[in-house]
């Protein structure tokens, strides 16, 4: 892939990710990264070669399909001016055992269980009244409650401290029904408990 075709991002990447996997892409920025996300989601398609999703090219499969299946958390979450619960559910109707399931994976509960509405506090336009870390965790528990089976996140651990990395990383680990792959810059320590690392440099996935 390039922007043009001609000046190659990407060149000859080819990798596989087993369902149900925790896979790390890390690399430097500049190196692809950000290109590989938006060819995995669909928002791109790759000039040469294909993407496969259980065999099938992801250019013939439906988009509603697909995007009910596969969440992306940006680095940079956007949070509306109304209640903790509706910045989750996105305004839509939730069984309760789904939003239990999510508040307790993103590591939300101590955070709720402070606030003085509970999750009927509301959070000001783009989370401005709480910290970078749980905006994080509001990204992560918004696509755990819609129960896809992956979850792309775009630099989760950019500019947090290290004790906050640590609790989002526990928390993701702790997902059993859903995969997720993980982008990011950091060379940290917390990906060689993943089942997967790819490193990328230069459009080039390093051996």
């Amino acid at each position: 892939f390039g922007y043009p075709p001609s000046r190659k991002i990407l060149k000859d990447v080819s990798f596989t990710i087993p369902a149900g996997q925790n896979v790390a892409i890390v690399g430097p920025s500049g190196s692809g990264k950000s290109t590989i996300v938006k060819l995995l989601i669909g928002y791109i398609s790759p000039d040469s070669g294909e993407i496969l999703i259980n065999g099938d090219s992801i250019s013939g499969i439906q988009t509603d399909d697909y995007y009910g299946r596969i969440q992306y958390v940006p680095q940079d979450i956007f949070l509306f001016e109304d209640t903790v619960l509706n910045n989750i559910t996105m305004f839509s109707k939730c069984e309760q055992e789904k939003l239990n399931k999510a508040i307790e994976l993103s590591g939300l509960n101590k955070f709720i269980s402070e606030l003085p509405a509970g999750l009927n506090t509301v959070i000001t336009e783009n989370g401005t009244n709480i910290s970078g870390g749980e905006k994080r965790r509001i990204g992560i528990a918004r696509a755990i409650v819609k129960d896809p089976d992956l979850i792309v996140l775009d630099e989760p651990f950019a500019d947090l401290d290290s004790d906050i990395v640590e609790g989002i990383d526990g928390a993701l680990l702790k997902l059993k029904d859903s995969g997720f792959i993980v982008i990011s810059h950091i060379r940290s320590s917390h990906f060689n408990s993943y089942n997967k690392k790819i490193e990328i440099l230069n459009g080039i996935i390093s051996k």
